[in-house]
Parts: C-alpha cells; sequence; structure tokens
C-alpha cells in the first residue's frame, strides 16, 4: 500500500499496489490519455503551458487539452484529492 497525505486538509488517502499497477499498465498503453493526464497535472500545479515537452501535434494538442482543465479545476477550488480521482476516472 502506498499511502499519501494530502497537504491541503490533510486527509490521508491509500493506493494499493493493485491499482498503481492497473493505472501505469493502462498509461503505457494510449501515449494520448498519458500526455492529457501529465498536462492536467502541470496545469493543476499551476505550470506554464509553455513547459509542454511534446513536439508532435496530437500529443502537444493532448498535453495542452489536459493543461487546460487542470487550470481550470484549480481556478474552482479543487483539491489535490478531488484532481486524482477525476484523472483515475478517465
Amino acid at each position: 500500500y502506498f499511502i499519501k497525505r494530502n497537504k491541503i486538509n490533510a486527509s490521508v488517502v491509500t493506493i494499493t499496489n493493485h491499482e498503481v499497477y492497473q493505472y501505469m499498465k493502462r498509461q503505457k498503453r494510449n501515449p494520448s490519455e498519458r500526455a492529457f493526464i501529465k498536462g492536467y497535472m502541470a496545469g493543476f500545479e499551476g505550470k506554464s503551458r509553455s513547459l509542454c515537452p511534446h513536439e508532435t501535434q496530437k500529443t502537444r494538442h493532448d498535453w495542452l487539452n489536459g493543461w487546460r482543465e487542470g487550470r481550470n479545476d484549480q481556478w474552482d477550488g479543487f483539491n489535490r484529492q478531488a484532481s486524482m480521482e477525476k484523472i483515475n476516472n478517465l
């Protein structure tokens, strides 16, 4: 088990090894989804969109879409746990 402490409200989130494995397995299969998730996390953390690491048009587009959604969620007041739940439900 992995235990993470939420910095915003100090709640504890427990993630099983199986959940981590399934998440990583799914990420490896779909580069578009992985780019979206990485962009979402960057946007949610307040990073600049100019930091997009992708050069191909499709993955860059997916990363920027994720970045925009992450920024919107941050501005709407989502906490870290809510954003992780959203990512896991994609």
